[in-house]
């Protein structure tokens, strides 16, 4: 039930109680409780427990990136309005795909005086000044040159007392996951899911890494927590024991007009067990003329489907004239409203994984072929 409708019923209680069950309190109460239950296709008992676990989203926890995007993409891969790669010809290169330790790395200099130098040592002030409202620090990873991350993962550990979050990049040797674990590292993030990389070699390189992580010794738990970055998609959200993960999916779909909602039973409610559903809602969208991405073009059941997710949060449609005027605030007119929705979907699909740690599928980790399977000895 949504927050509102959570709220009248507990006024009805309240009346039944204060009323001595006088009989129009507790026909008005039945009579809540068989449209809820027709509304939402559920038991009222069930629909009660979930109103009750309603709640406003805030944060707990703050892991703070270092940039290190964005100076990759700057010096490295000479992007952006800043520094464009021109070619002889005096047209735009593409940008090149970083392996092992291919790419230019001389802007990664921390002798005295030089500007990343520079940048570390602000960026290790800041760490000193909000140490104690920021959970985690991410190093300033050189994406492409695991043995130039390492030397700066050094540096602000000896220059600046600091043990951040090391960064080990899709595709990269796991001698470098076992080196970082050797060092005693508790936490370790595994990064480069935002760059184009085949499906297939993502799959296999971070169950390489999770195999090696959860030995069979430790029930095929993982011996350390690991950090998702730019990584929220279900499949591989629910495929790996994650400790925490992130990404910008949740606004940026709604900035293009689309919420990401979980699928429905009748059997089993709100099904996070499966891939969710992504539907566009946005009245200014280019896909309202497309099957099945809008919700005007939808399945009714996919549109009860929207309804029922958006009343359970008190979320509103929203409605527009013909002009595109709002009318009513809603998912319709307001990435704001979308982004709230999103939010919930992520949250409510964290808390329907296994607490942590949970062990990694014994069909993966038993997988021939892959090595390091005995946890590194541990």
């Amino acid at each position: 039930m949504s927050p509102a409708e959570h709220k009248e019923w507990k006024e009805l209680l309240l009346r039944v109680e204060e009323g001595g069950n006088d009989g129009a309190d507790v026909y008005e109460a039945e009579e809540f409780c068989r449209r809820m239950e027709m509304k939402y296709k559920a038991p009222f008992k069930e629909l009660e427990a979930m109103g009750k676990k309603q709640r406003e989203i805030y944060t707990e926890d703050v892991f703070m990136d270092s940039g290190a995007w964005a100076i990759c993409r700057l010096h490295v891969l000479k992007q952006g309005k800043k520094a464009e790669r021109m070619g002889k010809h005096g047209r735009l290169l593409e940008e090149p795909f970083l392996r092992g330790a291919q790419g230019d790395f001389s802007y990664y200099d921390l002798s005295e005086g030089s500007d990343f130098r520079e940048y570390c040592d602000s960026y290790a002030s800041f760490i000193h000044k909000f140490k104690d409202r920021i959970e985690l620090f991410a190093n300033i990873d050189a994406i492409g040159s695991p043995e130039k991350t390492w030397e700066i993962q050094r540096f602000f550990e000896e220059e600046h007392g600091l043990r951040l979050v090391p960064v080990i990049h899709c595709g990269t040797h796991l001698k470098w996951v076992e080196k970082y674990i050797a060092h005693g590292y508790d936490i370790i993030g595994l990064g480069g899911y935002a760059r184009k990389i085949a499906r297939g070699d993502l799959i296999r390189w971070t169950d390489e890494v999770f195999v090696s992580l959860c030995p069979k010794s430790n029930d095929y738990k993982p011996i350390v927590r690991v950090h998702g970055f730019a990584l929220t998609a279900w499949e591989y959200m629910i495929r790996w024991p994650w400790f925490c993960v992130d990404s910008t999916s949740w606004v940026k779909y709604s900035a293009y007009g689309w919420i990401i909602l979980p699928r429905w039973s009748k059997e089993k409610g709100f099904r996070y067990d499966r891939p969710p559903l992504v539907v566009n809602m946005s009245w200014r969208s280019p896909f309202k003329a497309d099957r099945h991405k809008h919700l005007d073009n939808s399945m009714e059941s996919i549109k009860d489907n929207v309804k029922r997710w958006l009343d359970q949060y008190d979320i509103p449609l929203g409605k527009v004239d013909a002009k595109g005027n709002e009318l009513v605030k809603g998912v319709i007119s307001s990435h704001e409203c979308r982004s709230t929705a999103n939010l919930h979907y992520f949250l409510d699909l964290q808390n329907s994984l296994p607490k942590w740690p949970w062990p990694l599928s014994e069909k993966i980790a038993q997988r021939q072929g892959i090595k390091y399977n005995k946890g590194f000895g541990l």
